[in-house]
């Protein structure tokens, strides 16, 4: 996935390599039956439709399995011949429900319903660019399954929010984009807030919009993403609100929670140490906003500055900036971090680390 984590890239240089990269990408779509559809699986692995045969790639069988009601891991574990009788069987009593093929070369990526009409990248990335502030920079982008599904995080100075307790600290609001042709078949915008100091992000549940692959008016889709962007402001402001407030909730042993806190999200070792040591650098202060800030640190290093043998997981690190923000607010809810720390059996205060459920 491009990433750079310090400039970014102006909008419109981003959106002309993703019009240059779909642009290559061979795909395409063919609308037909289950029932004929199903005539031509071959197995887990093969699809013939259109007088053509087709790979099926995981997503692709999912989705096949998805329409016919059957989970795809029983299916694997059958041997080929049965794998094709149990698919047309049952397809029964569903032959002549649409359905809609989505390919790329010679690929099955999707199997959709006959109701599907996707919101592709490239059309999808040129209304963006008159909906957005004209000085919005894009720090992460990434188009993955084959030119399928979009993910970009695009912030402004013209959502510029304050962070600080008492003193600045700037933050930059901005949206982070999820576009999702295949298993989630939906266009999803979320709030984020990142830190200009470190680029920490928080992500958190105010959505902008949501838009399911179903028929929709293009017209209705821009007004739709416009009313979203048109929210960041102030829910910019709600987040550093929230943020600011974090100063004020104390934490006895920032390193105890910090180990809390990875072991509840299920935070690699790695990311962790990282956590404790931007903590340590960063004035070790006792307050929930150090805690929240480090482990935010923490989890850049799924993606950032990667060991030999580790690959950059981004939709992990996705899930522990959103689990930081859901813990955040039980922190703010209970006025402190305690509730962590109460044994599942007598419920009553977990003192020290070696005690520590």
């Amino acid at each position: 996935m491009p990433y750079d984590v310090k400039k970014g890239w102006a909008y419109g240089e981003v959106m002309e390599k993703i019009l240059a990269e779909t642009a290559t990408l061979n795909m395409g779509e063919f609308p037909t039956t289950l029932g004929q559809l199903v005539q031509g699986f071959n197995g887990v692995e093969e699809l013939v439709g259109q007088d053509k045969t087709y790979v099926l790639t995981p997503t692709g069988l999912q989705t096949l399995c998805e329409r016919i009601d059957f989970p795809v891991g029983a299916l694997k574990k059958l041997p080929q011949h049965l794998q094709v009788e149990a698919v047309r069987a049952l397809a029964v009593g569903n032959e002549e429900s649409p359905v809609v093929v989505q390919t790329t070369g010679d690929r099955v990526d999707s199997v959709h319903s006959g109701e599907y009409r996707p919101i592709r990248n490239a059309p999808l990335a040129l209304l963006m660019s008159n909906l957005i502030p004209k000085n919005a920079r894009v720090y992460r982008w990434d188009l993955s399954h084959g030119g399928r599904t979009l993910d970009m995080r695009i912030l402004s100075a013209d959502w510029e929010v304050n962070l600080g307790n008492g003193r600045p600290d700037p933050g930059y609001g901005g949206v982070h984009i999820i576009n999702d042709e295949l298993g989630g078949s939906s266009f999803r915008m979320v709030m984020c807030v990142a830190r200009v100091l470190c680029l920490n992000y928080t992500l958190s549940t105010h959505e902008l919009m949501s838009q399911q692959h179903r028929w929709f008016n293009p017209q209705e889709l821009s007004d739709s993403i416009r009313t979203g962007i048109a929210k960041v402001p102030q829910f910019a402001e709600e987040v550093a609100a929230e943020l600011r407030g974090y100063h004020k909730i104390p934490v006895a042993d920032p390193i105890l929670t910090l180990d809390r806190m990875g072991e509840i999200n299920g935070v690699p070792q790695y990311a962790l140490a990282e956590a404790k040591t931007f903590w340590q650098q960063n004035g070790a202060e006792h307050n929930w906003f150090a805690v929240d800030q480090a482990m935010k640190h923490g989890t850049k290093f799924l993606t950032d500055d990667l060991a030999p043998r580790r690959h950059a997981n981004w939709d992990e690190r996705n899930r522990l900036e959103q689990a930081m923000w859901d813990v955040g607010q039980q922190v703010r809810e209970h006025d402190g971090v305690e509730q962590f720390f109460n044994c599942p059996v007598c419920h009553r205060p977990v003192e020290t680390q070696d005690e520590a459920v």
